[in-house]
């Protein structure tokens, strides 16, 4: 997973450096800045004394650590803290905890030192995008065409891999939709949805995409019209 952000991140014009165990990534001309954390389960559960109760604690205690190493100080005078987000990369195996999954909610919630992104993925299913992916060289084109191409899994359950996909663009606030020749992406899985709903989703819908070509920030978006999905309702 790792190695698709950097990817993401060079794509994207952002300077990346790395401080210890995590890599910062930033604008040269826009004050955004990011904290990218690579780790898997046992070993974010190991450094928090093998339990899950507080992580959100640990995470902020991460972040503090981090913006107190030399490296990064100078950013201060950008304003490092008020445009700081932290990313964490979480490798969960091939199972969910729903215990642990309320956890990282609480994590994602607490906007202390620093807005959080937290993007848990199972082995399978990165592996399943991975084989999806047919040119690294342009990856944002490519996950943009594959979300594209199998927008027919947007409510398919069972297709978890595509909702990772769908995380990659909620929880990497650098990787954007790119609509191509005039928005033809877009009324393209517009189209695919609308094979399958009834006329008052359809309107809904129309809601969401005719909003979503005006808006670039696709969390901002999904927070204003309510459209986060809280696992334990499904």
């Amino acid at each position: 997973m790792i190695s698709l952000i950097e990817n993401i991140i060079e794509q994207s014009e952002l300077s990346l450096i790395n401080i210890k165990k995590f890599k910062f990534a930033y604008f040269k001309d826009r004050d955004d800045f990011f904290i990218i954390y690579n780790a898997d389960k046992e070993t974010l559960l190991k450094e928090n004394n093998n339990t899950i109760s507080d992580l959100e604690f640990l995470i902020n205690a991460l972040i503090v650590d981090f913006k107190n190493e030399s490296e990064v100080t100078g950013f201060k005078e950008r304003f490092l803290d008020e445009n700081l987000s932290f990313i964490l990369l979480l490798n969960i195996g091939n199972e969910e905890d729903e215990n642990f999954t309320k956890e990282l909610h609480k994590v994602e919630e607490n906007y202390r030192v620093a807005k959080k992104y937290i993007l848990p993925y199972k082995n399978n299913d990165f592996r399943v995008l991975e084989e999806k992916i047919s040119i690294s060289e342009n990856i944002i084109h490519e996950l943009n065409r594959i979300a594209i191409e199998y927008s027919n899994l947007l409510n398919n359950k069972n297709e978890t891999w595509y909702r990772l996909l769908m995380s990659l663009f909620i929880k990497v606030p650098f990787l954007n939709y790119v609509p191509l020749g005039n928005n033809q992406q877009l009324r393209n899985i517009k189209n695919e949805i609308d094979n399958v709903l009834n006329e008052p989703q359809k309107l809904f819908t129309d809601k969401i995409l005719n909003d979503y070509i005006e808006n670039s920030n696709i969390e901002e978006f999904l927070l204003t019209n309510n459209l986060f999905i809280d696992e334990t309702d499904e």
